[in-house]
């Protein structure tokens, strides 16, 4: 039997217990069919990774020891920040699953000029985030910020990374881009259709941009975004 991993609040500290809500017990409980004694895998983004075992299962809440820290939360500098213009929401929700997997630290969803669809809950892209990070291995769950518009962006970006606009007419090959960079840089990936011509003036005014091509066929949104955080997470 597998052991489940589940993100809850933290601070985690190793001896101690943690009581867990309605929705964290049904799952274990009902769900997942565990009870007292099974082991579990907790983490809260901040702690690490820490073994635990449940003391005690009832309807409403769950009671978990914490036996030991199992592995300490990596360094976070190098985790990439997707700026991704919003598509449409299955295929929104799919990319957010998949990224939160290759190890994005956050995702911006950007309105530029051609997009259409309304962005809808980020409540529930955090969710499926927390779940993914769950299924994966993760310590951390990436942010979900906020809708902003293209030339916003500038005040989400971090000091000293390069800003990969994946573009299919780019000279530059992306795997090359990121080896010269070290894997340091965040990915933009326009909305179907492409960057406007008033997205690629606000682009113009920025600094630090390079633009990347990944194959010789035009990708997908969330296709371009996962092939481009593939290409960074090789390098670390």
């Amino acid at each position: 039997m597998s052991t489940i991993r589940l993100f809850v609040p933290g601070p985690l500290v190793a001896g101690t217990s943690i009581e867990l809500d309605e929705a964290r017990a049904h799952y274990l409980g009902r769900v997942m069919r565990r009870s007292e004694g099974d082991p579990v895998e907790l983490f809260d983004g901040r702690s690490g990774g820490f073994a635990g075992r449940i003391a005690e299962i009832a309807r409403r809440r769950v009671s978990i020891d914490l036996i030991a820290k199992l592995r300490d939360l990596p360094e976070r500098n190098t985790a990439p920040v997707l700026f991704q213009a919003v598509i449409k929401r299955p295929r929104l929700e799919w990319l957010v699953e998949k990224a939160t997997e290759l190890d994005v630290g956050t995702i911006v969803p950007v309105r530029t000029r051609r997009v259409a669809a309304p962005l809808g809950r980020v409540e529930r892209l955090a969710t499926i985030a927390m779940e993914a990070a769950e299924q994966s291995g993760r310590l951390d769950v990436p942010e979900i910020a906020g809708e902003t518009i293209l030339a916003d962006i500038g005040s989400l970006r971090r000091s000293g990374r390069s800003l990969l606009v994946l573009d299919p007419t780019a000279e530059a090959r992306v795997a090359d881009l990121a080896a010269l960079h070290c894997g340091d840089l965040d990915i933009l990936v326009g909305p179907e259709g492409g960057l406007a011509a008033e997205d690629e003036v606000e682009l113009a005014q920025m600094p630090q941009v390079v633009r990347g091509r990944i194959a010789p066929t035009i990708l997908r949104a969330e296709t371009a975004a996962l092939a481009g955080l593939a290409a960074l997470a090789m390098l670390h």
